[in-house]
C-alpha cells in the first residue's frame, strides 16, 4: 500500500527500532524487498510514496532496524 511519506518521518527512524515500531512511524506496512539471497535474520522493508518518486528503506536483522536510506527526498 503506498502511502505519503515526508522526509520528517525519516528523521524519526532509530537503530534498534523493531518493524511494529517502523511501521507505526511510518503510518503502514512496508513492502518486504528482502533479496532471495538474505541471510534468514535480515529483511528489507520499502515505503513508497503516493506520486512513487520518494522512498524510505529500512533494513532489519533479528526484527531490530540496522540501517535506513531513502530516494527522492529534496
Amino acid at each position: 500500500r503506498q502511502m505519503c511519506i515526508r522526509d520528517s518521518k525519516y528523521t524519526q527512524l532509530k537503530n534498534g527500532m523493531s518493524y511494529d515500531e517502523v511501521k507505526e512511524t511510518m503510518g503502514s506496512d512496508g513492502e518486504d524487498i528482502t533479496a532471495d539471497d538474505a541471510a534468514e535474520n535480515t529483511k528489507v522493508y520499502q515505503w513508497t510514496s503516493e506520486d512513487s518518486d520518494s522512498t524510505i528503506s529500512v533494513t532489519f536483522e533479528d526484527d531490530k532496524a540496522v540501517s535506513f536510506s531513502q530516494e527522492g527526498f529534496e
